[in-house]
């Protein structure tokens, strides 16, 4: 590892404008241009217990765009907080990326259920005028406190035409 270099802290623009220039301003995560203010240097971080340069420990990568170094931050400090960091990262990517691509099942997840629309009291309070004229002698209608379109409303709701 003797021909590793140490950089200082005012190396860094000039070496974020050379690999900006060598990657021709693409940020190599989301292939999208980007402008040389927004490119910054991307690095791997090393643990307390890693030796720099061992497995690129310390060493800088390229330069991405401020976004995808966020994401690929965050997403390297949860594979490491969660314990995934027992497996190999890139190969945990790949098999995420395989994951990804696969056709989906034909299951509907419950939180992705359709929502139960809300009643809104203009169309409730004009619902109830329209009873009262025809069903004059029946009881009053009254806003439900969950305030959902239960099937019972949407019946009412279909046959006055609201």
């Amino acid at each position: 590892m003797n021909d590793l270099k140490q950089l200082k802290s005012k190396d860094l623009k000039a070496l974020r404008e050379e690999l900006y220039h060598q990657q021709n301003g693409i940020c190599p995560l989301c292939k999208t241009k980007i402008k040389l203010e927004e490119a910054v240097i991307d690095h791997q971080h090393k643990t307390q217990k890693e030796e720099i340069g061992v497995n690129g420990a310390g060493l800088v990568r390229g330069v991405l765009c401020n976004r995808c170094n966020s994401v690929e931050g965050g997403m390297i400090n949860k594979f490491k907080r969660y314990g995934i960091y027992l497996q190999d990262y890139t190969q945990f990517l790949r098999n995420l990326a395989d994951y990804l691509d696969q056709e989906p099942l034909p299951y509907i997840h419950p939180t992705e259920a359709p929502k139960i629309p809300k009643l809104g009291k203009r169309n409730f309070n004009k619902l109830k005028k329209l009873y009262k004229l025809k069903y004059p002698n029946r009881k009053d209608l009254e806003y439900p406190k969950s305030g959902k379109m239960s099937k019972k409303w949407e019946a009412l709701f279909n046959e006055f035409d609201i």
